[in-house]
């Protein structure tokens, strides 16, 4: 006869089965559907999502911050307390309004361009510094949270 070792219960199974667990859907976006967000806790990475992934992770019990990030930009953090064998759900996607703000931006530019210029003979340079003032908002838009993440 072979004696084959039992499992037992040790710590470490008892602490995953009452560990708090997130649930992470991320919306899917035409926009940015080649693009990983990073999922972002405290400080720490945990895993990534692509388009219309989904993923669960196991955390410690306890007050955490949480945040997602892809390349430059990112989102808010975002304040999370969990207890023993909770789980909670959370849904990232891109900031709508923000990206509502840059194309207004760059319509209001394009308008400007076309309509001043023909009617009041404006000089040119006046529309390349607008058009760089866009771009510099583009560019900076890591810092204005292009991305967001809330609770279910």
């Amino acid at each position: 006869l072979h004696s084959f070792p039992t499992r037992r219960s040790s710590d470490l199974d008892l602490k995953r089965i009452t560990m708090p667990k997130i649930k992470i859907f991320r919306k899917k976006d035409w926009l940015i559907r080649y693009s990983v967000f990073e999922i972002i806790l405290d400080g720490q990475r945990i895993g990534y999502l692509s388009n219309g992934e989904s993923d669960e992770f196991e955390i410690p019990a306890g007050q955490h911050k949480l945040k997602v990030k892809m390349g430059r930009y990112r989102s808010r953090d975002l304040p999370c307390t969990l207890y023993n064998k909770e789980t909670k759900s959370f849904t990232v996607s891109r900031n709508q309004i923000m990206v509502m703000i840059i194309i207004i931006l760059l319509l209001l530019s394009t308008f400007l361009e076309i309509f001043l210029r023909h009617t009041f003979k404006i000089e040119r340079r006046v529309f390349e510094i607008m058009t760089v003032l866009v771009v510099l908002f583009h560019a900076f838009g890591g810092k204005i949270h292009f991305l967001t993440i809330k609770e279910n």
